[in-house]
């Protein structure tokens, strides 16, 4: 593993701050599309609006991977402001624990409404924090296969999966069959995993793990990909 000490701030397009990360020679976030807004486009949202995420009583959520914690921070944010009264457990693993350090830099601070410091402190002491009332996220500070081995071999099961691992040519087993077949069982038979890649190898990768793939144009950012257990004739196939 890399020094990560050598990572830097960068403004992305939205005016949301990002991380360009040395050890992975790659972006937290695409600076075209801006890191807020392809938070919320590509992951956020679509669990949300088009599945009906907002009727369930309690969510499940796997976020891969935690980076600056814009996926599980966001989702925490938006399911409260849209009146979400379940509970929401969100599991994320995270190999670099100096993560925590990088969010306590951002400038802007993307996440006005949580008590970012209280967060991050125990983060940093116990691994796990509520957000919010009835929002738990926990972070696997560890290697990611570790944590998936752990799950499927426990009976927790996810409504949404967030697979946002750095690119295919920087981190090859977050993209290869046996994970897409792992995240695939970790997958409830209604529940919907969220991508920004839509590349052939991806799209064929996800196929062969039982994936029906599907694309999203929210019209706000680059299109994104969403994997599903069940076809669904109202997206559209890719």
């Amino acid at each position: 593993m890399g020094d990560f000490s050598a990572d830097k701030q960068i403004i992305s397009a939205d005016g949301t701050p990002t991380f360009y990360n040395h050890s992975f020679n790659a972006c937290y976030h695409s600076l075209k599309d801006g890191a807020l807004k392809e938070t919320l486009y590509k992951h956020v949202y679509p669990p949300m609006h088009l599945f009906g995420m907002l009727e369930k009583r309690t969510l499940y959520i796997l976020d891969i991977c935690f980076g600056l914690g814009y996926n599980s921070f966001c989702t925490a944010l938006e399911y409260h402001r849209a009146g979400f009264l379940g509970d929401i457990h969100i599991i994320s693993p995270e190999i670099d624990k100096s993560v925590l350090d990088k969010i306590a830099l951002l400038k802007p601070n993307p996440w006005q409404d949580l008590q970012i410091e209280r967060i991050l402190e125990e983060l940093r002491r116990d691994s796990f924090s509520m957000l919010l009332d009835k929002i738990k996220l926990e972070v696997f500070f560890d290697d990611a296969f570790v944590l998936l081995d752990r799950l499927k071999q426990s009976k927790m099961r996810f409504n949404v999966i967030y697979h946002d691992a750095f690119s295919r040519r920087n981190t090859p087993r977050f993209w290869d069959l046996d994970f897409f077949s792992d995240l695939y069982s970790l997958l409830l038979d209604d529940g919907v995993m969220t991508g920004y890649s839509l590349s052939k190898p991806t799209i064929n990768t996800a196929r062969e793990a039982g994936f029906f793939v599907y694309a999203h144009d929210s019209g706000f950012c680059q299109r994104s990909a969403l994997f599903l257990k069940m076809a669904d004739k109202s997206l559209s196939v890719v």
